[in-house]
């Protein structure tokens, strides 16, 4: 079970991203860019705790890319903010994953699992928020009179 830690961990992360594509955004490059880069972490993660590699250039590849994912979701969430697409929550919460991942790196002193929690969480929420059921407005056109 703890071998699959890491791609459990990458499929809740997933999820929160696919809750995130499914909107119209105006920019997705960030987007991809943390797609990309929590999922090249996740590979590396593997590699890193599988013993496989004895080097630590996989530990030092995945440091680096878990920092791009976290600064790529504070780009994203400045960008749906801006954008007004999605609820200002949503933004906001992949903003503060950043100052978040360092005040937890700094409690936890761990890396880069530490800094990964915060985006985790985030992605979670944000992937939870989508499941709530919405409410339709008929709109005049809709309503129809007896």
């Amino acid at each position: 079970m703890r071998a699959l830690r890491p791609l459990l961990d990458t499929a809740r992360d997933l999820a929160g991203l696919a809750a995130l594509y499914r909107h119209r955004t105006p920019r997705r490059g960030a987007l991809q860019t943390m797609t990309t880069a929590l999922t090249l972490a996740a590979a590396l993660d593997v590699v890193a705790y599988s013993g496989a590699i004895t080097s630590d250039w996989p530990f030092i590849t995945e440091v680096v890319a878990v920092t791009i994912a976290l600064l790529a979701s504070a780009v994203h969430g400045r960008h749906l903010l801006r954008a007004h697409t999605r609820p200002r929550w949503v933004g906001w919460v992949l903003v503060a994953a950043v100052p978040a991942a360092l005040l937890t790196l700094v409690v936890a002193q761990y890396l880069p699992h530490a800094a990964v929690l915060p985006l985790s969480l985030a992605l979670a929420a944000i992937s939870i928020g989508q499941l709530r059921p919405r409410t339709q407005v008929a709109t005049p056109a809709a309503r129809t009179t007896s």
